[in-house]
């Protein structure tokens, strides 16, 4: 077996006892809103480091929607046949890689390039996620999964530019950096749990 998509029904129940990558994914699944929308409370900030007017930094909005929308209408079928988790790491590196750039940025258009790869990068991952939550679960707990996921990711929507306007006195760039190692470390996480899982199986 190559991946968890394809994964027998008997052992369904033993994937969905593992805990760890089943509350990993959550986490993950809520990073990109609790990310996507800081910018609204560091408008301010930024646009003066930038030497620009604040409304000019809200590009790094539709830069990060646009390709993230555009991405997931095809990264689910590109995981039915890669295997999602492959997929999942791929869009996640791609993430990080964004969040990198975002820190780094010294102008607007370096911004919203930032925005626009990690937009890339996570649209490799929200669907993919739900699927992988799905695939590791007896068919009974499917909607409990998919109900927690969606309900994480409307809270992220809101506690991001909260959690954001406390940060924004360390500087702008904290609040990505913060997320750049929680990423980094979720990416180490996830292919450890992985691997612990299929010796389980």
């Amino acid at each position: 077996m190559d991946d968890i998509k394809g994964i027998k029904q008997e052992d369904q129940e033993k994937c969905g006892q593992f805990r760890v990558l089943e509350f990993l994914s959550y986490f993950i699944f809520a990073v990109g809103p609790l990310v996507g929308n800081a910018v609204l409370v560091l408008l301010s900030t930024i646009s003066s480091d930038f030497m620009t007017n604040p409304t000019t930094i809200l590009i790094a909005i539709p830069s990060f929607m646009f390709p993230f929308a555009f991405i997931q209408l095809f990264s689910g079928a590109i995981s039915d046949v890669y295997g999602r988790v492959p997929v999942i790491l791929g869009g996640l590196v791609a993430f990080a890689a964004g969040l990198s750039l975002t820190v780094l940025s010294t102008s607007i258009e370096i911004f919203a390039l930032a925005n626009f790869v990690s937009g890339i990068g996570f649209g490799f991952v929200n669907p993919v996620i739900l699927a992988l939550l799905s695939d590791c679960a007896i068919p009974k707990d499917i909607p409990k999964r998919i109900g927690i996921a969606s309900a994480l990711a409307s809270f992220s929507v809101g506690f991001g530019p909260f959690i954001a306007g406390y940060m924004i006195v360390l500087g702008w760039q904290t609040y990505y950096l913060m997320f750049l190692i929680l990423v980094s470390f979720s990416i180490t996480a996830f292919l450890v749990a992985y691997a612990i899982l299929f010796t389980i199986l």
